[in-house]
Parts: C-alpha cells; structure tokens; sequence
C-alpha cells in the first residue's frame, strides 16, 4: 500500500483533523471536481467518518505520483460518489471505484447523473429544470448520507 500523497496527510491528517476531533464531532468531508478526490483520499484517513464526492475528478492522484485505482482500493470510511453523465466511467456503478469497493466489502453508493455534466452541482444552470432537479436531488442524497454517517 503507497503512502497517502504528501498534499493530503499533513493537510489533512496533522493539522485539520485533529482541530476538527476535538469538538467530539464525528468528521465527513464533502467535495466536487479535484476535492472529490480530496474526499476519497480523505476516506482513507482514520478520524473520517464519511465522504460524499460529487463528480470527482481523480486525475490529481496521478500529479501526486499516485493511481486512482490504489486510492479507491484504501477507501475505509463510507462513501458516496455523485457521478455526472459526462465523468469518466471510473467513478461510475461498474467503474473501478465500485469494483474496488465491493472487493473490500466497503460502504459504498454511487449513482450517475446522466444527463448532467461535469461540475452541475455547484455551478450548473438551475433555469434548466433538468438541472434545477439533478441539483435538488443530489443535495437530498447527500444531506440523507451525512445525516446517517454522522449521528
């Protein structure tokens, strides 16, 4: 198993962890595009309790001398991944993220959007009701998944 990449440990692990822990809290980390990625490698810290990553966009993980398919294989938290139509299969039901999380016998949902594109959650044109409703949807999904990993 391959270090977690330098960007995320002392980031994360030493600095916003702890601070976050010692509210007592239960730690979840939600992001979009490259802090999707951020929220999967997050989930492979202890002191995370859940991620949500919307259409993540795993490709950092090679900039950091590392594969998306060994970050999804060190997934411990639950997760859930919002995938855009227009993503990459392997964030996708099917794709390597699912495959790799079934093998570990992981908590994972994933659910694709296909008739959204890449990045419709934070910046997509909600006067499309397609959108407006892809939006309010996954808002739900994702409020309903925190909400059950963090009581």
């Amino acid at each position: 198993m391959r270090a977690t990449p330098r960007f995320v440990k002392p980031s994360i692990q030493d600095h916003l962890l702890p601070y976050l822990s010692a509210s007592g809290k239960k730690v979840g980390v939600m992001g979009f595009c490259w802090g999707g990625w951020i929220t999967i490698r997050s989930c492979s810290l202890p002191g995370v309790a859940c991620g949500v990553a919307m259409h993540p966009t795993m490709n950092m993980e090679g900039f950091h001398g590392g594969s998306a398919h060994e970050a999804y294989s060190e997934v411990q938290a639950p997760l859930m991944c919002l995938a855009a139509g227009s993503d990459p299969d392997e964030v996708k039901p099917g794709g390597p993220l699912d495959a790799s999380m079934q093998r570990g016998q992981k908590l994972l949902e994933i659910h694709e959007f296909k008739e959204m594109k890449h990045g419709w959650f934070p910046r997509g044109d909600v006067s499309d009701a397609k959108v407006k409703h892809g939006v309010a949807l996954a808002y739900d999904m994702a409020l309903k998944f925190l909400n059950e990993h963090l009581r």
